[in-house]
């Protein structure tokens, strides 16, 4: 123990000494720190969610789209124009092929080849009304396979944003004829096809 006032002045001083070259040594390394946390938070690219349908907490990844238009019928107000959201392991081209999961969701759009952004509720009221989607639509898991499943959505809303150029970002939060809660998100570029008379 230190027995005068000068010994205590002296460890006062030394470790007041000590902390300010500490000070200075952190000082020196602060841009260092920043350099590193700007570059870990530039590592991580930041896409929104991923493409995905959720059917009761389970989740299927979904990795291209497309969109079938087939005009104006007594039943739609509009335009009967259907969104198919499908995994990377089925195709369309005039017909379905190959196995996997998709989302099909049938709307009634104001267009005949597109849909514009908005917010489309659940309708099973004739005529479907400009932004709703119907209960044609569904889910199916596991199409073409021996455990295939399906069911048909029953309520919810989709929200739409068109980007243009077929770009569009779905968000949907509905459920099925079972009860399920079915979640999806989809942000990608659809293949039209044109199918007014088939």
């Amino acid at each position: 123990m230190p027995d005068s006032v000068s010994e205590r002045q002296r460890l006062i001083h030394d470790s007041t000494k000590y902390l300010i070259n500490m000070k200075r040594k952190l000082i020196h390394l602060l841009p260092v720190f920043i350099f590193m946390l700007l570059l870990f938070n530039g590592c991580k690219k930041d896409n929104g969610p991923d493409n995905y349908m959720r059917v009761d907490k389970k989740a299927y990844n979904l990795s291209k789209g497309y969109c079938l238009g087939y005009g104006h019928s007594s039943d739609y107000l509009g335009y009967d124009v259907q969104m198919v959201l499908v995994s990377s392991g089925i195709s369309y081209n005039g017909n379905w092929s190959g196995t996997g999961n998709l989302l099909w969701i049938s709307f009634g759009s104001s267009s005949a080849n597109s849909l514009p952004g908005g917010t489309y509720s659940y309708s099973s009221s004739f005529p479907f009304s400009n932004q709703s989607f119907t209960g044609g639509s569904s889910w199916t898991i596991g199409m073409n396979t021996a455990d295939e499943s399906s069911c048909q959505l029953t309520d919810g809303d989709i929200t739409v944003i068109n980007y243009g150029n077929n770009l569009y970002e779905f968000t949907a939060s509905c459920v099925d004829f079972d009860g399920n809660t079915v979640i999806a998100h989809f942000k990608g570029t659809v293949t039209f096809w044109d199918m007014t008379g088939k």
